[in-house]
């Protein structure tokens, strides 16, 4: 579940992945990968303002969660330097076809899907518009 929380007057993305019951496995590692993907995000986009850095966020393969791209919009918030555009470059029809070194039980062709159109509402739930705060550019990339 994915909901917003509001920080001087802009929303910013949260997960309730943070309540949980340190008991339960798989529910405390997704807790503890979600809280050192936070911290990291935290980290980069604090020294990105800090040292003045300009640019935009690029991002190639957003996958079905969208977690990082999420934690990006809530980090440029949060640390605004200059405006900074996020760029998802993703096929927006899962993995394609693993073949050669690629080929593995856990990637399938089409996991990890997120249309376009769910992309944009999910950002758009936070009240970032598309061309103004990110942008898509769909397609598969070697």
């Amino acid at each position: 579940m994915l909901y917003y929380r509001k920080v001087k007057g802009r929303n910013f993305p949260f997960s309730d992945i943070y309540e949980h019951s340190p008991h339960e496995g798989a529910a405390h590692r997704e807790y503890r990968m979600q809280q050192d993907m936070d911290s990291f995000y935290f980290r980069a986009f604090a020294m990105l303002r800090m040292n003045k850095v300009a640019g935009d966020y690029l991002e190639f393969g957003s996958g079905s969660n969208m977690r990082s791209m999420r934690l990006a919009l809530k980090y440029s918030r949060l640390e605004p330097f200059e405006e900074r555009m996020l760029i998802s470059y993703d096929s927006f029809a899962g993995l394609p076809k693993p073949e050669g070194d690629d080929a593995h039980p856990q990637w399938q062709e089409g996991s990890m899907a997120v249309t376009e159109e769910q992309f944009c509402a999910v950002l758009q739930h936070y009240h970032a518009k598309k061309a103004r705060d990110f942008r898509t550019v769909p397609g598969f990339y070697d």
